[in-house]
């Protein structure tokens, strides 16, 4: 990229947090995996503890709420971590963590290891350190241009509830 002069008019500056998201932010395709794994636990959990591992309606709820609770408790670690580091560092850090969970998942899912017992913990894994990219990817998408900060985070969540309105 092209050096930039010091001082930038609201409309250069427009044009550099777009050019910026359009080379490839790591936050963003960070968010954007996440998102997706966590629509993808939402629409099949359900269907997999209920319907394929025979999990009572009522106890799945318990299942449900415990994932929910690690997301809860990993994003109030979070604040541990950014006393200690920078945002992009716990990104990164979480992103390799979540890969890596979620491969011992899909072999987990794959080979049916352990059965339900050995299907829960990875799921926990992957759900719980959701709670760690999230506010980090969103923070980091809204240093693009700290000017309109509030902006990129309420177009972030508009974006989120259209995609999730369409799907469904």
């Amino acid at each position: 990229m092209a050096a930039r002069p010091q001082f930038l008019d609201e409309g250069d500056r427009t044009a550099l947090a777009v050019e910026r998201l359009a080379e490839g932010d790591e936050g963003r395709l960070a968010l954007g995996f996440a998102m997706a794994s966590m629509h993808g636990y939402f629409a099949t959990s359900p269907i997999l503890f209920i319907e394929a591992y025979k999990v009572p309606a009522t106890q799945y709820g318990w299942i449900f709420g415990a994932n929910a609770a690690g997301f809860i408790l990993f994003s109030q670690i979070n604040r541990v971590f950014l006393r200690r580091t920078t945002a992009d560092s716990v990104l990164r850090w979480a992103s390799w963590a979540e890969l890596a969970i979620a491969l011992m998942l899909f072999a987990v899912a794959w080979t049916s290891a352990g059965g339900l017992w050995g299907l829960l913990p990875p799921v926990f894994g992957v759900i719980a350190i959701l709670g760690l990219i999230h506010p980090n990817a969103l923070a980091g998408a809204m240093m693009v241009d700290p000017a309109r900060a509030g902006t990129a985070s309420g177009s972030t969540r508009a974006r989120r509830a259209v995609g999730c309105t369409a799907r469904g």
